[in-house]
């Protein structure tokens, strides 16, 4: 009988100090899930604006891409300047029959349109094929 009425007494005691500790971490783990809940919306808002942010972005770049004038621009400037630095190296590498270099009579540009030609027909073939201009450019001649 004396046992019961310790056990009895115990469990009063342990449930009035268990019970209230017990409540706080539960308290606790709900509102750090309820913090996690509003942080995870958030993100997911967050990622949503960034997602749509770039479909806007790549929209913009597909009709920046579209547009005729760069291509034209680039099939002038760029032909024209192609053309001229073929033509002088194949008059500089090639006698034609005749004999001696150059007999095609293509002068090479002078100082800084030299440069320039040059520049111009690096940026066409070397620099930007890794770009989008050229995949755009053979894009629409490849229509």
């Amino acid at each position: 009988m004396m046992w019961g009425l310790i056990t009895s007494l115990l469990g009063t005691v342990a449930s009035g100090i268990v019970g209230p500790i017990a409540n706080v971490l539960i308290k606790k783990q709900d509102t750090t899930l309820d913090g996690f809940k509003a942080a995870g919306g958030y993100d997911l808002e967050a990622f949503k604006a960034a997602t749509a942010h770039e479909e806007a972005m790549a929209r913009l770049k597909i009709e920046a891409n579209a547009w005729w004038g760069p291509r034209l621009l680039y099939m002038i400037v760029g032909g024209s300047m192609a053309l001229h630095a073929s033509g002088v190296a194949l008059d500089s590498t090639f006698t034609f029959g005749t004999g001696h270099y150059g007999n095609l009579g293509i002068p090479p540009l002078p100082g800084v349109y030299a440069t320039f030609e040059q520049w111009v027909v690096a940026s066409l073939f070397v620099v930007s094929t890794v770009g989008q201009i050229p995949n755009a450019v053979a894009a629409w001649l490849r229509k």
